[in-house]
């Protein structure tokens, strides 16, 4: 079916989603201060265990598309056995386990890893109102 007006979930896993896609892509992860004298700052998507962000970043694009591709094209999305809410449901539990993963197997934390695992507790948040909603 075909709805117009974005429920309370699906404007948090919107605003939520397109953050943290962005602190995946852009934001410094990780920072070394090398001897005082070498400051080095790289993003999610890089080593180590890059792969990580990049699941949770596919994951959350995923989620994005999801909800606004019915409303952007006019169509609904297709028939499927499970309700859409629940599979975002998973996906939002998906990208929130790939964060936190990636959070705890590595160090030299910056604030973009602070607000990357806020950001993705935000989008499961939404998820999970979005589901119990219907």
């Amino acid at each position: 079916m075909y709805r117009t007006a974005a429920s309370t979930g699906e404007r948090l896993v919107l605003g939520a989603g397109a953050l943290l896609a962005f602190d995946l892509l852009f934001v410094p992860w990780y920072h070394i201060n090398i001897g005082g004298v070498l400051p080095i700052d790289r993003t999610a998507l890089e080593p180590p265990v890059g792969w990580l962000a990049m699941l949770a970043w596919l994951g959350t694009v995923a989620l994005l598309l999801q909800i606004l591709v019915p409303r952007l094209g006019h169509r609904a999305l297709p028939r499927v056995s499970w309700s859409w809410s629940r599979i975002a449901l998973v996906e939002g539990i998906a990208v929130l386990a790939l964060v936190l993963l990636k959070f705890i197997v590595t160090g030299y934390l910056g604030f973009g890893a602070w607000i990357g695992l806020a950001l993705a507790g935000a989008v499961a948040y939404g998820t999970w109102v979005d589901a119990t909603r219907r």
